[in-house]
């Protein structure tokens, strides 16, 4: 690994990093405010749960727009995290006529902002709640560590998929154990905390895992925020590899896990 040029990288991400933070500010200030009810939403989720697939979706209907989670680094936290937010919100507001945020547990995380902070302040102020989640945690974790070994989160074509289709990772048998239950406790809290709004849910699996899912689970996007629904389409695409693809050691999880509490995540691939 080339220290000099990751460093140079970070250096760069950096410089942007303030200067947005800066502008974000900046536009908080001196940006005559806009009302933050109407039929706006938060969509809560963890990731590699299709969360962007579906920002996708919901941004292209006509009058929907739904802003990156603003707290996506991991360089430097956020001076002010609620100015940041209302300059965002001065930034993408006027865009449509339905706004959201995204929102990643991790980067919140990161940044020291309570879940449930954020989310009662939002429900407070008259938003919509949406939790995405994704019931295959095994899977979840593998396209994590896939993604972040080869530093790419989406696909948007068959030659991204086919870049690198002949890497693979390795995940040994006791770190996937530790995985699981970690994993497992981040959704018994979330799901223990969630249970304190009204909300909808939006499933990986039932709802967004292939391209006959995608206009239905925009509809009733759509019709839990009282909005009329239009026809959506995204040109993220899916990884065409099987989880068993992407794991070098695949069988030897498998014989692994089969007898935990785990096993069924095996037959759900």
């Amino acid at each position: 690994m080339n220290y000099k040029i990751v460093g140079k990288n970070i250096k760069n991400d950096l410089k942007a990093v303030v200067r947005e933070e800066i502008a974000s500010y900046l536009r908080a200030l001196f940006t005559r405010k806009t009302q933050l009810s109407r039929n706006n939403f938060v969509i809560f989720t963890q990731g590699r749960t299709g969360s962007n697939l579906l920002r996708s979706l919901l941004n292209s209907h006509p009058n929907i727009f739904c802003i990156r989670d603003p707290f996506v680094r991991w360089h430097i936290k956020v001076l002010f995290p609620k100015l940041h937010l209302q300059g965002k919100w001065a930034k993408y507001s006027k865009r449509a006529t339905v706004c959201g945020l995204l929102f990643h547990d991790m980067h919140l995380n990161f940044q020291k902002i309570a879940h449930q902070e954020i989310l009662s302040y939002f429900y407070n102020q008259g938003w919509k709640i949406i939790h995405l989640k994704r019931e295959n945690f095994f899977n979840q974790i593998i396209s994590a560590r896939f993604a972040f070994s080869h530093r790419q989160w989406h696909y948007r074509s068959a030659a991204d998929c086919e870049s690198i289709r002949l890497k693979n990772i390795y995940i040994g048998p006791t770190e996937m154990i530790q995985l699981l239950e970690e994993r497992e406790a981040r959704y018994l809290r979330e799901e223990k905390m969630m249970a304190q709004f009204p909300h909808i849910k939006i499933v990986f699996e039932k709802d967004l895992s292939t391209a006959e899912q995608h206009q239905k689970t925009v509809d009733k996007i759509c019709d839990y925020l009282g909005i009329p629904s239009a026809p959506v389409q995204t040109e993220m695409i899916k990884t065409p590899r099987k989880t068993k693809e992407l794991l070098q050691n695949y069988e030897e999880i498998v014989a692994f896990l089969k007898n935990t509490q785990y096993a069924h995540f095996l037959e759900m691939d």
